[in-house]
Formats: structure tokens, C-alpha cells, sequence
């Protein structure tokens, strides 16, 4: 009986490795501007099929947050392509899982008033002004 080598299949690489892929998640990813009031954290978990080439033909949401995310993680994941390494001829589909996480976007700070901020007169016809002068630093 004649036996073979057993070689296992390698798996396609992400250009610069892990670091790489989630800088590229983080700075395509946009967070639904129709969610920002709700802010809502958390991770979406997509399954993607990458093809010798090493783009990713397809994707499956295994675990979502809402329509507006799910849909926002999986064409980000869509997006990435793959150093696919040479596996002997064989035509091979990958697998792999994504964590697409989502925070909602910082609030923007209020400006603060430099110049007089007039209150309401108050009972009794008095009136309240406020001035806000700068220390100087020695």
C-alpha cells in the first residue's frame, strides 16, 4: 500500500497580518447614522467564503446587532482581499470569521462661551450676567 505525505492546506494571509486587517475594519467601517441616538455597542460575527484568488464571495451574519449593522459588517468584510498561498491545484473555498465591532460615535463637545451669557431676569427684576475671563499663566 502505497502511503502519501500528509500536507495540510494553508490558509490565505491578510496582507501585514492581523494588525493590518483590523486597521483596514476600523477605517472602512461607518457606524449607521440612523442608530447614533440608540448607542449601541457591540460585535457583529461574519462567516466569509474566500476563493483561490482570495477574495470573499460570500458572507453569512452568524451573530448581529440589526439590519443597519449586519448589513454595514458584511460589506466591509466584502471589501478585503487575501494573499492566498499555491495548495497543490487544489480548488479550495476558505472560511473564516470576522469580529466587526461597532461604538458609537463620541459626542461633539458644546463649544463653551467666551462672552457674556445673559440669564433671565428673576423674581424681583434682578438680573444675573456671567463673564469668564481666562487666568493668565505666569
Amino acid at each position: 500500500m502505497k502511503q502519501h505525505k500528509h500536507r495540510s492546506i494553508r490558509q490565505p494571509e491578510y496582507p501585514g497580518g492581523t494588525k493590518a486587517l483590523s486597521g483596514f475594519i476600523k477605517s472602512r467601517l461607518k457606524y449607521p447614522v440612523s442608530r447614533i441616538p440608540d448607542q449601541i455597542k457591540g460585535v457583529v460575527r461574519v462567516k466569509a467564503d474566500i476563493d483561490k484568488s482570495g477574495k470573499v464571495v460570500g458572507t453569512k451574519v452568524v451573530a448581529g446587532l440589526g439590519p443597519e449593522f449586519d448589513q454595514e459588517a458584511q460589506r466591509v468584510v466584502k471589501l478585503l482581499r487575501f494573499l492566498v498561498p499555491e495548495n497543490r491545484d487544489i480548488r479550495v473555498t476558505y472560511h473564516k470569521q470576522f469580529n466587526v465591532g461597532f461604538n458609537p460615535p463620541a459626542p461633539k463637545a458644546k463649544p463653551i462661551s467666551t462672552g457674556e451669557n445673559k440669564a433671565k431676569p428673576q423674581q424681583g427684576g434682578m438680573r444675573i450676567t456671567y463673564h469668564y475671563t481666562p487666568s493668565k499663566k505666569s
